[in-house]
């Protein structure tokens, strides 16, 4: 099994949130070894890649969607924000975004917005988290703060 300390997640993310890192070292270990993630060197470090890219470095825990300028809206989403004009109705207005992945009532983008170290976002990837986690409910529209008893997997392991 390899090691996972909070000193070496320390030198991973410097700047990630005490809260993240030592989730990671102590009970988050058990959570990862049951879901296999730990049987292998590289097996452990794509998955702490991956969820350090989502959770920007281990300092974001929930995302805000509260965008302020358009130039930032442009940015993200350049499809749907093509231009300055087509960002305004969504300025600071972080509970209007949403229409892809499922979510079809207003306001589930924000509902469903990403959260833990995965930033699972959408209604139909709640849904298949839901599934994965062998539920028989509706998603959840807190998100991945809801933990399951269940076997976690890396769609599911959350802080």
């Amino acid at each position: 099994m390899p090691a996972l300390t909070l000193a070496t997640l320390t030198i991973l993310a410097p700047r990630g949130r005490d809260d993240y890192l030592a989730h990671l070292a102590g009970p988050g270990k058990a959570e990862l070894d049951k879901a296999g993630i730990l049987q292998s060197k590289l097996r452990l470090c794509h998955f702490l890649a991956q969820i350090a890219h989502e959770s920007g470095g281990f300092t974001v825990k929930e995302e805000s969607l509260n965008y302020k300028t358009s130039k930032r809206l442009m940015q993200v989403w350049p499809k749907r924000f093509p231009t300055v004009a087509s960002t305004k109705p969504f300025l600071g207005q972080p509970t209007k975004l949403g229409g892809r992945m499922g979510n079809k009532d207003p306001g589930d983008g924000f509902k469903y917005r990403g959260r833990g170290y995965l930033q699972t976002t959408g209604r139909d990837n709640a849904s298949l988290g839901a599934e994965q986690r062998s539920r028989s409910v509706s998603p959840s529209p807190n998100g991945p703060r809801a933990r399951s008893t269940n076997r976690p997997t890396p769609t599911t392991f959350e802080p």
